[in-house]
């Protein structure tokens, strides 16, 4: 396994300033290191929101040729601004539209990070119609929120947790989340990874480890 990291914060600063709600730092390492240690070709991220999560695949185009699709009800200007490059390239898709739609196109990714909307009815279509035509590698968001005070009566998370523990139940996926709390860090909210591939999942356990024990002091 090879160790990436990257200035996330420090280059893409105005996009943190936007929301509270992006994915945590730290999980962010753990997105960009899978994208780059692992041989996925076609990827999709399904609710970019403004793009904090997006700027892992979009800077894994600085080392590997991959095609990355990009799915959202609302795309915003400014995951617009910062995917425009890779458009003009022919390695980043956008899709305006609802998430179901799209995947009804029955195209076949070799990863999923799914980040969108958290009610289990739109999160479990998402599941089923990703498995349908054969995806082996799933990241979710949020899935222990519903363990975090302010959050856990909230029927917009229960989505997430929900999927995890079909995944969990199953003989078919290998899987590993990290759900630790640390102080100043959003990292409880929950990542969690299920794969079909015995050695994905070795390198992928291998990338949590990592990024769960580093100090990212230097990197925020």
């Amino acid at each position: 396994m090879n160790i990436y990291s990257y200035p996330f914060f420090e280059k893409y600063s105005f996009l943190y300033k936007k929301t509270s709600w992006a994915i945590d730092i730290r999980h962010l390492m753990v997105l960009h290191n899978l994208l780059m240690n692992l041989d996925f070709k076609k990827v999709l991220e399904i609710g970019c929101h403004y793009g904090v999560s997006s700027t892992a695949f979009i800077e894994t185009l600085n080392y590997k040729n991959i095609e990355i699709h990009f799915c959202d009800k609302r795309l915003t200007k400014s995951i617009k601004v910062i995917a425009k490059q890779g458009m003009l390239n022919g390695n980043i898709f956008l899709h305006q539209e609802d998430s179901l739609s799209f995947l009804e196109n029955q195209i076949n990714f070799d990863f999923s990070f799914i980040d969108g909307f958290h009610i289990s009815e739109q999160l479990m279509s998402e599941f089923e119609l990703l498995t349908a035509v054969g995806i082996k590698n799933i990241l979710l968001h949020d899935t222990n929120t519903y363990l975090i005070e302010n959050i856990n009566n909230s029927i917009f998370f229960d989505g997430p947790p929900l999927i995890a523990k079909r995944l969990l139940s199953s003989k078919n996926w290998y899987c590993i989340e990290d759900k630790q709390y640390r102080e100043k860090e959003e990292t409880d909210r929950g990542l969690f990874f299920a794969t079909q591939n015995a050695q994905i999942f070795d390198m992928a356990c291998e990338i949590f480890e990592y990024w769960g024990k580093i100090n990212l002091t230097q990197l925020i």
